[in-house]
Formats: C-alpha cells, structure tokens, sequence
C-alpha cells in the first residue's frame, strides 16, 4: 500500500521544528516502517528510538536485555530525564520480581515471595491475580500472566512520557499510511 509522506520542509514546520536543518533517519514502530525527524544529529534520534517504549524489554527478557537498556538510557538527553526515571524503576521492580520469583519455585513460600516481590499497589494485584490461576504455585502461566498485568500496568505512563519528551524536542515520527 501506498504511504503518504509530506516533504520534509513542510512536515517540520508541522511539528513546529525551528531549525532549518532537521536530521532523519528510518526507523521502525510498532511493526510499521517510519521516519523519525528532529532538530539532532541521526546518532542522536538513533540513541532516543534506542530506549523508547516499543524497543524495552519485554517483561520475560533475560537480565542481560535489562543491563543493555539501563546502559543506553544513561547516554539520553536530558530532556528525556522523567521517561528514564520511570523506566529505571521499572526495570528495577522487574529484577526484583524476578528475584522473588526464583527463590518462589525452590522454596514454594508464597508468604516469601509476596514479601520480596515489588510492593507497588498494582503489581501486588497482578501478582495475586496471577497466583490464583495457578492456586498459588509458580507456574509458567502464573509467571506469565502476572508479567502480561505488569507490562499493562507499565506501558501508558512510559509511553506519555516519552511523547511528552519527544515534543519538547520536537523531534516526530511520520509512518506510512495504511490505506
């Protein structure tokens, strides 16, 4: 299908771009091919696309995949600073769950488990939303279904603040049209 692009001049001044230079570089969203344009050199929009919501970890990534990430939100710009916070708490919490959780399958202590798992209010929920459908043991669809509950309860917050930093760049992405 075809795509609809406008020229670069005209989409720049649609996202309010000041400069008369704005980088570009391909990139690719949600399974969709785009371009994303801002006033920063490509190795700069690369760095940002690198660490934005679509390019985390999902929740079952190994602990390698989470080091990769934290490593690259280190070298974002500043104004991308609450989205990192966010992210590294979140990181933060799965480590710990994955923690909690290894120590869940040798000891089979529940109380232990809830007691070492992230004490946010809603993951507690989904942790024991998902113990139920395992009757309280650490099944992989236990494991699975808290992990999808916590990657829903994760995404809209990071995904606004992302979008928010992005516009205070005023860097964009411009996909092509389905139709």
């Amino acid at each position: 299908m075809g795509g609809i692009f406008f020229p670069l001049a005209l989409a720049t001044a649609c996202v309010g771009i000041q400069s008369v230079h704005a980088d570009e570089i391909d990139v690719t969203l949600f399974g969709q091919p785009c371009r994303m344009i801002g006033p920063m050199p490509e190795a700069q929009l690369r760095a940002i696309h690198d660490v934005g919501p679509e390019r985390t970890p999902p929740p079952m990534s190994q602990k390698e995949t989470v080091d990769s990430i934290a490593r690259a939100l280190k070298q974002t710009h500043p104004a991308l600073d609450e989205y990192r916070h966010l992210l590294q708490s979140r990181l933060k919490e799965y480590e710990q769950f994955f923690a909690a959780w290894e120590q869940f399958k040798r000891s089979r202590n529940r109380e232990l488990f809830l007691k070492s798992s992230p004490s946010r209010p809603s993951l507690r929920s989904a942790i024991q939303t998902g113990l139920a459908t395992s009757h309280g043991k650490p099944t992989t669809a236990a494991l699975e279904s808290i992990l999808e509950l916590f990657s829903q309860d994760s995404d809209l917050a990071l995904q606004e603040l992302f979008h928010k930093a992005l516009r205070s760049l005023k860097i964009s992405y411009e996909c092509e049209s389905s139709t």
